[in-house]
């Protein structure tokens, strides 16, 4: 049972009335300034939520155009498609969408032998990409397949490491290994591209493709 209150204990003020009382005051001698931090905080939560729901759309709008175009890659052209994708990179270019697109690009001009346009798709694709995703490791392999298509072994060499060493590198060993092996050939390292040739030998699966790499190593030791 709970003890009796002395006269003492009924006199005193109690604690948390004094307190909110303190509060109060302070509040009201420092209204302008906690009016203006509200305010503020106010405001920025305005923005950040504009700003969230104005991303959302744009990557929304930018998925839908990404969508159409490769729907269109059934019927249209490859100037058409090029086309397309080019106007998507120009409207949403820091897009998920419009990222891909770039890397795309890169595909079909480099297929069309417009290597200076697939070189400029693969940088710009690079510029806002994540090192960690696998198509990275891929645009830096397209980038190596420019340059080596190009006769610049060095600069492809450079690529070739970079897609080597990229964080998703270890998803492509086979190739990279592979790449590496036929640029160090071309620029007559027998001993480098020997080595790479065995780790690529290590690393396959494909019955042809391990077939290739044995007679790359036999011819080269």
């Amino acid at each position: 049972m709970a003890g009796k209150m002395s006269d003492k204990d009924l006199k005193e003020p109690d604690t948390l009335q004094t307190l909110f009382m303190k509060g109060i005051g302070y509040f009201n001698e420092n209204k302008p300034k906690f009016y203006i931090a509200g305010g503020v905080a106010a405001f920025i939560i305005l923005v950040s939520g504009g700003w969230y729901l104005y991303r959302l759309d744009y990557e929304k709008s930018a998925q839908v155009l990404y969508a159409k175009v490769n729907m269109s890659m059934m019927t249209g052209t490859d100037q058409d498609i090029i086309t397309q994708y080019k106007d998507l990179v120009k409207k949403y270019p820091d897009s998920e969408a419009g990222i891909m697109a770039q890397y795309r690009l890169g595909n079909i001009l480099f297929n069309l032998n417009d290597i200076d346009g697939a070189i400029t798709a693969y940088q710009g694709y690079l510029k806002e990409a994540p090192e960690g995703s696998d198509i990275t490791t891929l645009a830096y392999t397209g980038l190596g397949y420019c340059y080596e298509n190009k006769g610049d072994f060095k600069t492809a060499l450079s690529y070739y490491e970079k897609a080597e060493k990229s964080k998703a590198g270890g998803n492509f060993e086979s190739m990279n290994f592979r790449n590496l092996g036929r640029i160090y050939e071309s620029l007559n390292d027998r001993v480098k591209a020997l080595e790479y040739y065995k780790k690529a030998l290590g690393k396959t699966v494909d019955p042809t493709v391990e077939r290739f790499i044995k007679r790359k190593i036999a011819s080269l030791g």
